[in-house]
């Protein structure tokens, strides 16, 4: 069962650390902790994987309401912090750093602030989130405000994902729909769904490094450090089994098999850099190859091209190249010419005339999220607030 530290919900986070709390024990003020604990997420999603700086301040805001929800909970006694723990938590969140985490492959760096606060409400209890269950499972069918904690499922039972089965007959983990004990180093498996902590399923068998070269493999986390999961994609973007590979250093060639671009745009070139320069043409349908180097930030040296060319530029996610330097993406005006982003994320998208428009309020009529700058587009065809369960 690999972790994603990258990937982590907000629900998740919160569920981790809160704005404001009751010790339970003594320990660092849960202020502190909810700080240092979003900082590091907000990294893990931006500045760890190529996202520019200033995105980490968008990070932060989105992750804001979560956290005054949780502090609600805590106030209410729904959510308890074990103050026991909270500054072994925060020693590892202020020693964070991106190096470090990509450093450790499978290990959990932020292992330390587990279970820091626990629901308390039981099965059929009222629930607003998963955070005050003591499952962490808030049944909401059909948005139903406050929802109803409901149990976790025992081995054989239906689920969508590891959090939903019980834990206390052993590690167990949701594989195939269903939950099952995990598998243990060195087992047999078919995906990395079924194997114990953070190892995962290479070559058929669970394991606690990766795989290596020519190792059978879905997904990139099923390498080991230094390695990629070479492999193609489906027309609707599905990646298909692959094989590990190992990734470029800088200056090495990159971008040159047709049949794995996109795996090789991803993750060929090793730690937060880009496959800088590589070209597509789309009038004379070629492909030129680029050079991996060091995403950077605002300033930055990048490569500039013009319609119908697109490039990887080497800037930061959220950059665009102008002239030769890395600068925000625009918010208004003509949209970029950029392979990742042509508008500025967080306050423009790039409409059906090659413009810039700004994302919309609440109210404001929508045809996708895209349009709307709290990410939710109604099926009423309006933007709104994503239908989360606030307690009033």
């Amino acid at each position: 069962m690999r972790r994603h530290l990258a990937f982590v919900s907000t629900v998740a986070l919160a569920a981790a650390c809160s704005p404001s709390a009751n010790n339970s024990g003594s320990g660092p003020s849960s202020t502190d902790v909810a700080n240092a604990y979003f900082n590091v997420i907000c990294q893990l999603n931006t500045t760890c994987v190529g996202g520019a700086q200033y995105l980490d301040d968008s990070c932060l805001a989105q992750l804001a309401p979560a956290g005054a929800d949780l502090a609600t909970a805590v106030s209410a006694g729904r959510v308890n912090l074990d103050g026991s723990s909270s500054q072994a938590c925060l020693d590892a969140l202020n020693a964070f750093t991106c190096s470090a985490a990509a450093a450790a492959g499978t290990a959990d760096p932020l292992a330390p602030c587990k279970n820091i606060f626990t629901g308390t409400i039981g099965a059929g209890g009222a629930c607003y989130s998963g955070n005050d269950c003591v499952s962490l499972i808030c049944d909401q069918s059909n948005l139903q405000c406050p929802g109803k904690c409901k149990a976790q499922s025992s081995r054989g039972g239906a689920c969508g994902g590891s959090g939903d089965c019980d834990q206390s007959a052993g590690e167990t983990v949701c594989a195939n729909g269903k939950c099952a004990a995990a598998t243990a180093e060195g087992g047999s498996c078919t995906s990395s769904a079924a194997c114990s902590g953070t190892t995962v399923c290479t070559g058929g068998k669970c394991s606690s490094t990766g795989g290596g070269r020519g190792a059978a493999c879905l997904a990139g986390f099923e390498c080991t450090t230094g390695f990629y999961c070479l492999q193609a994609f489906d027309m609707g973007g599905n990646p298909q089994p692959g094989t590990c590979a190992a990734q470029a250093a800088a200056g090495a060639t990159c971008g040159d098999d047709t049949a794995h671009l996109q795996a090789q745009v991803q993750s060929q070139c090793a730690g937060v850099s880009a496959c800088k320069g590589l070209t597509i043409d789309q009038t004379a349908r070629k492909l030129t190859p680029g050079k991996c180097a060091p995403m950077v930030d605002v300033g930055g040296d990048c490569v500039s091209v013009t319609a119908p060319q697109t490039a990887i530029t080497g800037c930061r996610l959220g950059l665009v190249c102008v002239s030769g330097k890395c600068q925000i993406a625009p918010s208004s005006g003509p949209c970029a010419n950029d392979f990742f982003t042509p508008c500025r994320s967080d306050a423009a998208t790039c409409d059906a005339t090659n413009k810039c428009a700004p994302l919309k309020a609440d109210g404001a009529t929508c045809t996708t999220a895209g349009d709307c700058k709290s990410g939710n587009c109604s099926a009423t065809g309006a933007c709104a607030a994503p239908p989360v369960c606030h307690e009033m």
